[in-house]
């Protein structure tokens, strides 16, 4: 793999994710460079939304960062009672040639936001996202980490399980999708990452036109397409 420019900067934040129904709260994670330098994903307690989305951000001084080589990530996945982590190396050509990529209308570039979602089972994804699009550029897998409670929560008296447990509680439709179905299969992740290739074809009963079509998929990818018409 050859690797980019070293001094190559571009403007983008990190944000972190994971499933709505699937809560995770973050241990630690960054987003490290060639110098081993970094930019922290920023916290949300706990992540829980849309498969994709953004949760988090941090306005830093300078958001001109190089292209990150390596992403180091743990959390606790809630309704396992699990700590997890990843480390692990990133596609830097693939995430510089998106970066690099401009809005042909407004000139400006169509990605500012990597997001790393944590996935049940040690699993995450990384996407980069921007004013209408997000795109899937790694799918990771992890390992459980034997991380002590006394490291994530110094001041919580309770274990791993009852800490998992209560903050479940708080999250209602995690919360009710776990009575009514237990854990999740170990392949649902694996399932939604999957790509087909398939063209969307648009038809109308009477002459019609459409000025934007909006496509969300599985794998937490998002692409708009304005016609302008």
């Amino acid at each position: 793999m050859s690797n980019p420019d070293k001094n190559d900067k571009f403007e983008w934040y990190a944000s972190g994710n994971a499933p709505l129904l699937f809560p995770t709260e973050l241990v630690m994670g960054n987003f490290l460079f060639d110098d081993l330098s970094k930019v922290d994903i920023p916290e949300s307690t706990p992540f829980a939304t849309a498969w994709g989305k953004a949760v988090s951000m941090h306005l830093l001084p300078d958001n001109n960062h190089p292209v990150p080589k390596y992403i180091l990530i743990a959390w606790l996945s809630i309704v396992e009672s699990k700590f997890y982590m990843v480390a692990d190396e990133l596609p830097q050509d693939k995430i510089k040639e998106l970066l690099e990529q401009k809005n042909e209308e407004t000139k400006k570039p169509k990605y500012n936001m990597l997001i790393a979602g944590m996935a049940p089972y040690g699993q995450v994804a990384i996407w980069l996202s921007g004013n209408g699009i997000t795109t899937e550029v790694a799918w990771l897998k992890g390992k459980e980490a034997p991380i002590e409670m006394k490291d994530f929560a110094p001041e919580s008296l309770l274990s791993k399980e009852e800490y998992a447990k209560q903050t479940l509680e708080e999250c209602k439709e995690a919360y009710k999708n776990f009575k009514e179905n237990g854990l999740p299969s170990p392949m649902i992740f694996e399932q939604y990452m999957q790509k087909f290739n398939y063209r969307i074809t648009p038809k109308f009963e009477s002459k019609s036109f459409f000025k934007a079509l909006e496509i969300q998929y599985y794998n937490g990818e998002l692409n708009t397409i304005i016609t302008n018409k």
